[in-house]
């Protein structure tokens, strides 16, 4: 239905959750493609709180695939913006993230 309206940040939205799903499944293979393209989508509706959100599943991607510069720098890039957004709450999640990385 999201995409019969146009709604584009719905479908970003759906795609995103499709990519969690398939990440939380451990497959990294299928969510890469997805969390890229909703990344995208909210990238150009400039939706800020997305972005911040999406990039931290691509850090938990990065993970994942045992990439730990690429998940610290994601992470530092979510904090970054969850910090601009003034979102104390889920900077502190990223930072229990962050701290997984090291253990």
């Amino acid at each position: 239905m999201a995409s019969e309206t146009g709604f584009r940040w719905a479908i970003a939205l759906a795609t995103q959750i499709l990519g969690r799903t398939e990440l939380s499944a451990g497959r990294p293979v299928e969510a890469s493609p997805l969390l890229e393209q909703a990344l995208r989508g909210f990238v150009e509706m400039d939706a800020l709180w997305d972005v911040a959100s999406v990039t931290t599943d691509l850090a938990l991607l990065a993970r994942m695939n045992e990439r730990m510069a690429d998940a610290e720098a994601g992470l530092a890039d979510a904090r970054a913006r969850f910090v601009t957004l003034g979102v104390q709450d889920v900077e502190r999640r990223i930072e229990c993230i962050a701290r997984t990385l090291v253990a």
